[in-house]
């Protein structure tokens, strides 16, 4: 009786989240969420540069939070690490988790195309299995690429992802840590950089590679879907400051306290 309950709440907060979601379009959210005063250039598209405010109810981020933390206390105990091999992440903790993976191959007729992803799973939040959380994580592969081959401009199954590697929990502490500029490696990643973000806003600053006079940032607040591919993903470096002085979006201080991305990205394709 009492998992009933939970259930039919569970749908009726469903049901409010998807009133407001209609409302949003990657569109309306991309134009708030970033700014590209000093961008030289074209701007990227929905399927280069794509942000989706409140893709994640608060009942659901709570979730990930939890099974998240769950993982890195085994995964990664003990204190945040203070550098990263590369040097470029500070007061972190992070993991990758084959067990919420999956073998799936998705294909161009398996893909719902949209501009606006499908609803969350209805799933039993108080189950923290790695199958539980392996249907969230695959709702939100399904979103990507629903986005991917939809939006404003129709673009087909160019760009959809067909195997996604085992998702990536990066933990960062309350002050004094961030993520320093770089392009995410190459050789080991594909074209699509995708992630969730849980417990708090963050800003992110990209810098063309070959011209730091170019760049741009984007706000990504928390229960955010965002992703990035193409020209974006190989030409510009992404970061979230490690100086708080930075954290700035459009000239407003914004507060990042504890923060998880939950990251996928797709498996490189060897010609």
């Amino acid at each position: 009786m009492r998992q009933n309950a939970r259930y039919c709440i569970f749908l009726l907060q469903q049901l409010e989240y998807s009133m407001f979601r209609r409302l949003l379009t990657t569109s309306t959210a991309k134009a708030a969420l970033t700014d590209f005063t000093h961008l030289k250039g074209r701007k990227p598209s929905n399927q280069e540069l794509c942000i989706v405010p409140e893709f994640l109810t608060p009942q659901l981020e709570e979730f990930l939070d939890r099974v998240s933390v769950r993982k890195l206390k085994r995964l990664a105990r003990g204190p945040y690490s203070e550098g990263h091999f590369d040097g470029v992440i500070k007061g972190y903790k992070e993991a990758s988790i084959s067990s919420w993976g999956s073998s799936i191959v998705y294909d161009v007729g398996t893909t719902v195309v949209g501009s606006v992803p499908e609803q969350p799973p209805a799933i039993d939040l108080a189950d923290e299995s790695d199958e539980n959380v392996g249907t969230v994580i695959r709702w939100v592969e399904r979103s990507v690429n629903s986005l991917l081959v939809g939006g404003e401009s129709g673009t087909g199954s160019s760009h959809l992802v067909s195997r996604w590697l085992p998702p990536h929990i990066l933990e960062l502490r309350t002050g004094d840590s961030g993520i320093g500029a770089h392009v995410d490696h190459k050789e080991a990643f594909g074209d699509v950089i995708a992630g969730v973000c849980l417990a708090s806003d963050a800003v992110m600053k990209f810098v063309h590679v070959g011209d730091s006079s170019s760049h741009f940032s984007a706000l990504l607040p928390r229960r955010c879907l965002y992703f990035q591919r193409g020209f974006v993903r190989h030409d510009f470096t992404h970061e979230i400051p490690l100086d708080p002085n930075e954290h700035v979006f459009r000239g407003r201080p914004i507060e990042r306290t504890r923060r998880i991305s939950l990251m996928i990205r797709d498996l490189r394709q060897v010609q």
